[in-house]
C-alpha cells in the first residue's frame, strides 16, 4: 500500500500534470468565452446572408468548417484523447489552404457559359430590322398615292 501511496504522489508532484491541467482549463474557458459567441456570430450572419443574398455565404462556410475542426481537436485534448495541444501550438485548421473539392466541384456546376453570337443570329436580326423599314416605306407610300 505504501508503494500506490508513493506512486500517486508521484503523480500529484509531477510538472507535466499540472502543465496539462492548466493547459485544460484555459482551452476550455477559451470554448466557453471566445469560441461559442463566435459560432453564434456566424450562424446569424449565415442566416442574414441566406434570407438576403439567397444563399450561404461560402467565405462563412469554409471559416466554419475550420472552427469546427478546431472544436474537435481542442474537445480531443480536453477529454484526453490526443495530447497535442489545439492552436496556437499548432496552425489554425484549414487556415489558407484551397477550397475542398466537394464546393470547387459545385461552383463549376453551377457556372453556365454564354452561347457565342453566330453570323447566321447577326443576319437574321439585320433582316427583321430591314423588312420593318421596308413596310414603312410601303405603307407611307399608300397614305401618300
Amino acid at each position: 500500500m505504501t508503494e500506490l501511496k508513493e506512486g500517486v504522489i508521484d503523480r500529484v508532484k509531477d510538472y507535466n500534470n499540472w502543465e496539462r491541467i492548466f493547459f485544460m482549463l484555459a482551452y476550455g474557458l477559451v470554448l466557453l468565452y471566445i469560441v461559442a459567441p463566435i459560432v453564434a456570430v456566424v450562424m446569424i450572419a449565415q442566416v442574414l446572408c441566406t434570407f438576403g443574398g439567397g444563399g450561404l455565404n461560402s467565405n462563412l462556410t469554409e471559416f466554419g468548417e475550420s472552427l469546427v475542426e478546431y472544436i474537435q481537436q481542442t474537445i480531443d485534448f480536453l477529454l484526453y484523447k490526443s495530447n497535442k495541444k489545439p492552436f496556437p501550438f499548432k496552425p489554425f485548421p484549414n487556415f489558407g489552404k484551397e477550397k475542398n473539392s466537394r464546393s470547387e466541384t459545385e461552383s463549376s456546376e453551377i457556372k453556365v457559359k454564354p452561347e457565342p453570337k453566330t453570323a447566321a443570329k447577326k443576319k437574321s436580326v439585320k433582316k427583321a430590322v430591314k423588312s420593318k423599314k421596308v413596310k414603312k416605306k410601303v405603307s407611307t407610300k399608300k397614305l401618300d398615292g
